[in-house]
This record gives structure tokens, sequence and C-alpha cells, in this order.
């Protein structure tokens, strides 16, 4: 291999780092009428200057190093549960005046959600609330996503096959912006047992659970033929069950209501703008999920102990804006270098069905995993509200656990929702900047 030559004047000027103690001329300066000043003169009669201020707030003592986090990250955390009073803002309060979107942005990071009230009933305005942050984040499905509670009787297209029984039930179509067939076009089957879909299932008119948003394919769900309404665990179409050729109520979907990043976590920050809103059923339910831990560790350490511990793998297959297919591996409750709860990473449905651990370690994970379910599905800690049309709601991803309640769908779209994610550097960023516009008044 030949070697790289360097002319002598291209070479990085570069001396070798000194370890030991040098003797510097230091002089302070305290004629500064507003702070002091340190003047440093080292061997070399290499010049520095410094601001008292500046070196203090960068001083190793634990209280110092504590103070400087404490400004550049915001770790204020108010932890809640049914009982929670939700911030709200108007929307154009936030995208015009920056008072307002630091409210709106400190608020989400020390409590959780901010509901944003005032917006149009029409697509776009998510996009609005990305510039104001900075940008969007771009996932698996786009930049923003939908979800609609269609008519009844009509298939959404799906890059996936559905079978029951093994035999091809669901049409597939090709256009989707106006799906065509109805449902009394497909094939009857006498006896379903149970129903292969695939990516995700975030949006349904039947009840989802509390869970942070990932995808996961092939699930499937037990659908008695004597039932009237069918509803799969998830689907990325329309679809409506046929027994023994009596069409049975659909069950409605549009869109996944999540997004994948290269290691499959949970974005940091979601976005979802209520479109229109169904008129019975369909209200959100929230969990503080850094609360729901930290009850979890007082009442089982163990319990505590194993989810932060064990490494469960996750997956993600599919087609949307690109084709995807991802694995990865994250603990249930992370945390960081100091014991403190950072991130859940919870979904049954994205869960995979491969579970990297020794056998011996499967039930004490099922058992600490029920126990959080448990906590989480308490009405002690679940919070339950209603989106209206124009109302937009912020949370962070890594914290609450989210779903939503049955509805019914009527004849047509019922529900229109449009999502987008956001990463907490881009909104910290955006925070921070807010923050020193208000507190110097600019």
């Amino acid at each position: 291999m030949a070697s790289l030559l360097l002319q002598p004047s291209l070479k990085a000027e570069a001396p070798a780092l000194q370890m030991k103690s040098q003797l510097c001329n230091v002089q302070i300066d305290d004629n500064c009428f507003l702070c002091y000043k340190v003047y440093i003169t080292w061997p070399n009669e290499h010049y520095s200057e410094f601001e008292a201020n500046w070196l203090k707030k960068r001083c190793f003592s634990q209280q110092a190093r504590a103070r400087l986090q404490e400004e550049l990250f915001l770790p204020e955390c108010e932890y809640w549960g049914s009982e929670l009073q939700m911030p709200t803002l108007n929307f154009e309060d936030v995208l015009k005046d920056d008072e307002h979107a630091y409210k709106w942005l400190s608020s989400l990071k020390k409590v959780g959600i901010v509901r944003l009230v005032g917006a149009a009933d029409k697509h776009g305005e998510i996009t609005k609330l990305g510039k104001r942050i900075g940008f969007l984040y771009l996932t698996f499905y786009g930049s923003s996503i939908l979800e609609r509670g269609f008519p009844p009787f009509y298939c959404h297209p799906s890059a996936l096959t559905y079978r029951i029984n093994s035999e091809y039930l669901l049409v597939i179509y090709a256009d989707k912006a106006a799906p065509q067939k109805k449902a009394s076009q497909l094939t009857p089957v006498r006896d379903i047992k149970d129903i292969q879909c695939g990516n995700n299932c975030v949006s349904s008119k039947g009840c989802l659970d509390s869970w942070c948003p990932l995808s996961y394919p092939h699930s499937s769900a037990q659908v008695k033929t004597a039932s009237a309404v069918a509803f799969p665990a998830c689907s990325s179409m329309l679809c409506s069950l046929t027994t023994a050729g009596v069409i049975c109520e659909p069950y409605s979907y549009i869109h996944v209501f999540n997004c994948s990043r290269l290691e499959l976590c949970h974005i940091f920050v979601q976005l979802l703008h209520c479109i229109k809103q169904t008129v019975t059923g369909g209200d959100s339910e929230i969990v503080d999920g850094f609360n729901v831990c930290q009850k979890l560790k007082e009442k089982n350490p163990q319990a505590f102990h194993i989810l932060s511990s064990t490494f469960v793998d996750f997956t993600d297959i599919g087609v949307d804006y690109c084709d995807f297919s991802v694995q990865s591996k994250h603990k249930i409750i992370e945390l960081d270098d100091k014991g403190q709860v950072i991130r859940i990473n919870f979904n049954n449905a994205t869960r995979d069905t491969v579970f990297d651990v020794p056998i011996e370690r499967v039930q004490p994970f099922y058992s600490a995993l029920k126990e959080f379910v448990d906590l989480m599905s308490s009405k002690e800690y679940k919070y339950t509200f209603k989106m209206n049309p124009g109302d937009v709601i912020v949370f962070d991803n890594w914290r609450l656990l989210h779903g939503r309640r049955s509805y019914e769908a009527g004849t047509e779209i019922s529900r229109h929702l449009e999502g987008a994610y956001a990463d907490w550097d881009v909104v910290m960023s955006r925070l921070r900047i807010l923050r020193q516009r208000v507190k110097n008044g600019i």
C-alpha cells in the first residue's frame, strides 16, 4: 500500500498533549463592570482569555455539573395519572409567537404532552408545526401518515396477501386513490378461524391497547363465525369478512400510525392532527410510562429489573414509502447511567415471535411484563380524552403509551387523522433557541 506524503506546509501543527502541570502566568481582571476575566499566558507565550462565569459553569464539582446539565437538557419531569390537566395552547399563537411556542415545547418536555386547538380541519397543518420546529422526520411511511375510517364494503389496497384458512378472501387493488370493488364480490368462506394480516394495527375501528407505536407484520386474531363483526389484530386494507355468503360489518383501516428508524425504535415526538372525528367512540387513552415505571419499581423491584435488563426482539417488514425489513433489540424499560428511566419500548404488535433469551428466563419475563401491562391498564394511570376536529396533540413518544377506544364505522369516512414525527434533537434545538429569545426579549 502506498503511503501518503504531505508537504511540510500541509502538516497540522499539533503538539503533544502535556499531561504534567505547567507554570503559567495567570491574572484576574476585577475591573470589568459585568464580569471577572481570567487571563493566562502559557509557557510557549500563547495567550488565553476566559470569562470567570464561563469557567465556573464548567467546574467539575457535582453541583456545577448538575446545574449545567439541567440548563442544557431540561430534565424536569412532572409525573401524572388520570388526574392530568393537559397543557393547552392555541395553534396559531404557537406558529406566530415565540413565547407561546416556548410554552408549547417546554410543556412537552416537562409533562410529555400538549394539546393545540384551533387548527384548520384540512391536511397540511402538521407540516406547519414541523417548519415551526425545524423539520419533520422522514419515515418508512413518508413524512406524514393518514388514519381514516373508511365507509363499509370497500377494499383499500395493500401490498400484502390476506388469507383465511389458506383461501384467498380479500382482493388487492392497485388504485389507492379510488378503490372500486365491493366486498360482495369477495369469495365466501364458511369456516373462518384466523386471519393472517400484515403491517401494524394502529388504525381500526376496534379498540387499540396503549402502546408506543412500532410496526409488526403477520399477527393473527381469532374470529368466530357467529360474530357479526370481525376485528383482525391488524390490517392494511379495509375489508369485509364473509361467512356463508353473508357480508359482515367491515373492519375499517387505512395507514399505520407508526414509523421505524433503521434500529426500529419508536420515534421521539409524535404529532397527531384531528381533521374529522367520529360521533361516538374513538376516545384517546394515554399513560405516563415513566410514572408507571416508578410505581413498578416500588411495587416489584425484580420485575422492574427484568424489564430494564432484558433485550427484546422487534421486527417490521412491509412496503409503503419504500420497502423495508427491519430488526432490532430493545429493553422494554431503558435507563440512563444513573438508573433513571429515559425511554419505554412497548408494543405487542411489533414484538417479534423471536425471543433471544435462555428458556429459563422466558416465564419470569412474561410475569414481569404482565405486571407492567396491568399497571398501565389501571384507571389510576390512564387519562382518557377525545380529540375534536382542529385539535393537534404533540407528545413524547419515548414516555407516553397511547391507544384509542373503539368506534362505529358509518356509511362514509367517519374518522380522519394526520400524523407525523419529529426528532427530539430537532425539538430540543428549537426549545433552546426559543428560550434564549424569550429570555432576551428578542
